[in-house]
């Protein structure tokens, strides 16, 4: 039996994970979960194998892709055939279909550990089973299935003697070997010549002699895979979080688990009765507190194809996840159990006795097709079915018999072994088993002393800045504050980790004092740490702020100037979602009328003093307004704002940085109709690109197309100023940004008329996140598949050249930094259509930045930057946004040295930014 559970083998350092990825050379974070799984098998002989594989063939790896329509997660990948041993002579491209990658129903996507590990390029000889898998989403492509699942890939490597073998990794797996079965060779490396010479002659029909075993083992090709007591899922250990529930407060829950309302073939009584018994033996270990119940029988069959929020155990495969039934003359996978987790959920990691641990969120068991002439005991059900619980509960295997880790008794007894015992011992754990799941789940903790050395430093008038020490076991620190000597209130709550916190809700020349104490699952410190205390820099901020609207389109703010020195007043308006400057009024006034407003629409003020010798004051926010109706004010451009389509449109954004610094963009001045850009810092550096595209024909709206090579927090805002509607768009920070593709912005209904034209609604503010996930680089280079998904632009990794070749601009290229780097695109649409993009003809020049067009010359697509970062981390910088979800491929050329890298989204996906700062180690 393989298992195939939340434990990701870490067996070679050169290989990458295979599961609902679909590309190389990135990891994606935020956005994907997870199933964790195990699987049982008994091995295939090389005859069976060989004589029962349709095709047999030495292929390299060259891309993967989510299967569409599969019927259950799965991944396709594309392969391209070496040689052709047993099949049909003219191939030359194949594509294989494995279990696991993203699940439409649950949003969770699940990791299916037993499908090989492997890494683009990569050499490997495949076995393809006789019946092909559905058709996949690749156009004109037919997806076959290995045979017998992970025992039909062999991986090809090349050894430092020079000898080239083909070996399998069963490292993790747990092996049933038959009573009285013919005792199979040792699985270990075969040399490739010879077994490939082998299994021509078994193509022919001849039988040939199995002379192609080595001395070798796996482990004299690398660093293998290690062994660990628990499973890692997402960097941590995954466990269930019900059973504790994470305070005093909440002391947990019981997790029911169900069996199929049908029976297990093979076993008397169906297997019903053996599954509770597994359960047991895990519930009543009385030095953890797991709350496994049984929970009788469900109807429900989404076993490993998706998850339910039904954990169970089901009979017979009714997903179809396994490749082929289970034949005891010739072995084969016998059952599979997962765990599920999610990266997404705000709670997918968890702290219990002061470590983090994965959260697991549900489970399942399936058995394959088949097993009824093996699992014919009792007993042996158990040992199988308390083996995979143990799984779910995230537990690893304690040793295996493949490396000579299961010397120790005590490992070699326990039921988490990787090869079962045969010895009908039945749900038996040992202290090893125990010893797992008291780490698990045994709440052993006292609660924290309290903090201590809490200091308190004004950074501006705005910010005060929070440390403290702390030891022990900590989840959470709760931080309290007060104001000029009144009563402490809490402030916030900040994970246990934190040594530091930044307080943005200060206000400029006020006292301020702060406190802590440490929380964790067993109470909060019994005493708060000291109290630090410290005064905000700036002038006394302006008080009793009073806004009155005047006109449709202005409005009377009035305020108590409580400063002395000042040069001035800022006052900001916010009708969007985003404050952007509305008044500069001069030193000791009280009031300012602001003008240039939409009629019907709802405002905020907010205002603070400027240029007195105390410093700038924070800032006083007013109560807000809705402006009358009236007739509408068309755009007015200005080096904030951007006017589209005849000034019937207003662009403007706002960001913020790192440090808290905010600012509103400058407009890239190009003169076009439907399109704007933006910078936020150097004008040679443009960071946005808009569309208002008019739609009304098709979706009776005008569309928002915008794309931003930024992981900065923005708030781009686009107004109707014929309706004073408007729709507001935001970015996290430190989160590269998606493309906004929005077909439904603005309503294409009549505007204002006049200022009789009666009551008119107030204006429509519609918010959207840019985006909730970001695209970054793993260290190698490599994709971890495992964790991407379907939004993600993928770089390809670096290209090596060795040829320097001048760059040339012309219609399809693009020269940027001093011509040292070309930039080429290509594009394929949803009908297949495929094309080079087209250079921008602009008005303005950028050195570093400039833009492209797929299909109309005034319809922008891509805005790609290449900047100097050598002063930095001595790399040059590749930054592009593009405002489409069509699939496209951007090639970036150091024309020094011919090398390149490229970066592709997949064709239906919205392209976040590409913000890659290590794209190029070519500095000068």
């Amino acid at each position: 039996m393989r298992h195939r559970i939340s434990y990701l083998s870490e067996a070679s350092h050169h290989m990458i994970r295979f599961s609902g990825a679909f590309s190389w050379g990135v990891a994606l974070l935020l956005l994907l979960a997870a199933q964790a799984q195990a699987t049982q098998f008994v091995r295939v002989s090389d005859q069976d194998l060989a004589d029962g594989s349709a095709a047999i063939l030495e292929v390299e790896l060259l891309d993967a892709q989510p299967a569409i329509g599969s019927g259950f997660p799965a991944t396709d990948v594309s392969m391209s055939v070496r040689r052709v041993i047993k099949g049909n002579p003219t191939l030359s491209h194949v594509t294989v279909r494995l279990p696991g990658g993203f699940d439409p129903i649950s949003g969770l996507d699940m990791y299916f550990h037993g499908v090989p590990e492997l890494r683009r390029n990569a050499r490997a000889l495949i076995f393809l089973s006789a019946n092909p898998a559905e058709t996949s989403g690749k156009a004109g492509a037919s997806a076959h299935r290995l045979h017998h699942l992970f025992q039909g890939f062999f991986h090809v490597a090349d050894t430092v003697d020079g000898q080239t073998v083909a070996y399998r990794v069963f490292a993790d797996a747990q092996e049933i070997v038959l009573s009285g079965r013919k005792t199979l060779a040792p699985e270990g490396p075969r040399d490739l010549e010879r077994f490939t010479a082998w299994l021509e002659t078994r193509a022919r029909g001849g039988k040939g002699v199995a002379d192609y075993h080595t001395e070798l083992t796996v482990a004299d090709l690398g660093p293998q895979q290690q062994k660990f007591t628990l499973l890692v899922r997402q960097g941590f250990n995954p466990r269930w979080r019900d059973f504790h529930g994470g305070n005093p407060d909440n002391p947990g829950r019981s997790v029911r688990f169900f069996t199929f309302n049908g029976n297990q073939a093979g076993i008397p009584g169906g297997g019903h009765s053996e599954f509770q018994q597994a359960i047991n033996a895990w519930v009543s270990d009385g030095g953890s507190d797991i709350r496994y119940v049984y929970g009788g029988r469900t109807n429900s069959q989404g076993a490993l194809s998706f998850f339910d929020d039904i954990n169970a155990i089901t009979w017979d495969d009714p997903g179809n996840v396994f490749d082929e039934a289970f034949n005891c003359a010739t072995g084969g996978t016998i059952a599979g159990a997962s765990s599920w987790t999610s990266p997404n959920a705000p709670d997918r990691h968890h702290t219990f006795n002061g470590r983090t641990f994965t959260t697991i969120y549900g489970a399942d068991i399936v058995t394959n097709k088949g097993i009824s002439c093996w699992i014919g005991t009792n007993r042996r059900a158990q040992e199988v079915f308390a083996h995979e619980l143990g799984h779910t509960l995230g537990v690893g295997h304690s040793c295996t018999l493949d490396n000579n880790s299961c010397a120790s008794t005590v490992l070699n007894q326990a039921i988490m072994r990787a090869q079962a015992h045969g010895d009908n011992r039945g749900a038996a754990l040992n202290s090893d088993d125990r010893a797992a799941v008291r780490f698990l789940y045994t709440n052993n903790i006292q609660p924290p002393p309290a903090p201590t050395n809490m200091t308190a430093t004004a950074v501006n008038e705005g910010q005060v800045r929070l440390t403290w020490n702390a030891s022990g076991n900590v989840n959470s620190f709760v931080i309290e504050r007060r104001v000029n000597g009144g009563s402490f209130s809490q402030l916030t709550t900040v994970g246990g980790s934190q040594r530091a916190y930044n307080d943005n809700t200060v206000r400029s020349g006020t006292t301020y004092g702060y406190k802590t104490r440490a929380v964790n699952s067993a109470g909060s410190s019994d005493q708060d740490s000291n109290i630090a205390n410290v005064t905000t820099p700036g002038s006394t901020p302006p008080t009793g702020v009073t806004v009155q609207a005047l006109t449709a389109t202005s409005a009377m703010v009035t305020w108590t100037d409580n400063s002395t020195g000042e040069t001035g007043f800022e006052i900001d308006a916010d009708g969007f979602g985003a404050f952007f400057p509305a008044s500069r009024p001069g030193a000791n006034a009280t009031s300012a009328i602001v003008t240039g407003l939409n009629p019907s629409t709802t405002y905020t003020f907010r205002i603070r003093s400027v240029g007195s010798p105390e410093g700038s004051s924070s800032y006083t926010q007013s109560n807000q307004i809705t402006t009358p109706a009236g007739t509408p004010v068309p755009c007015v451009a200005n080096g904030n704002t951007q006017c589209l389509r005849n000034d019937r449109f207003k662009v403007q954004v706002a960001w913020r940085n790192f440090e808290d610094a905010t600012g509103t963009a400058s407009v890239v001045e190009v003169g076009s109709e439907s399109s704007g850009l933006f910078w936020f810092f150097d004008e040679n550096n443009w960071e946005m690109l808009v569309k208002v595209l008019d739609g009304c024909v098709l979706t009776d709206h005008f569309w928002v197309f915008a794309a931003a090579t930024t992981n900065l927090e923005y708030h781009l805002q686009v107004i109707d100023t014929e309706t004073g509607r408007g729709s507001v768009y935001e970015n996290p920070l430190g989160t590269s940004s998606a493309a906004i593709t929005d077909t439904e912005a603005l309503s294409c209904a009549e505007g204002l008329t006049n200022a009789d034209s009666g009551d008119l609604e107030p204006a429509v503010i519609r918010y959207r996140q840019t985006t909730d996930f970001m695209a970054t680089e793993s260290e190698s280079g490599l994709s971890d598949l495992s964790s991407a998904i379907d939004t993600s632009v993928l770089s390809e990794g670096l290209v090596r050249g060795d040829q320097k070749a001048d760059c040339t601009a012309d219609n399809a290229s693009l020269c940027l930094t001093n011509n040292r780097f070309k930039a080429e695109v290509t594009w394929r649409d949803f009908s297949n259509n495929e094309g080079s993009a087209s250079v921008v003809d602009l008005p303005v020049v950028a050195d570093d930045s400039g833009l492209f067009w797929f299909f109309q010359s005034d319809n922008w697509e891509m805005l790609v930057k290449v900047l100097n970062g050598c002063g930095i981390n001595n790399h040059f910088w590749v930054f592009s946004a593009a405002t489409t979800n069509v699939q496209y491929t951007l090639k970036i050329t150091d024309t020094e040295n011919g090398q390149f890298r490229l970066f592709t989204n997949p064709l239906g996906s919205s392209s976040p930014a590409i913000t890659d700062v290590e794209a190029f180690a070519t500095c000068p």
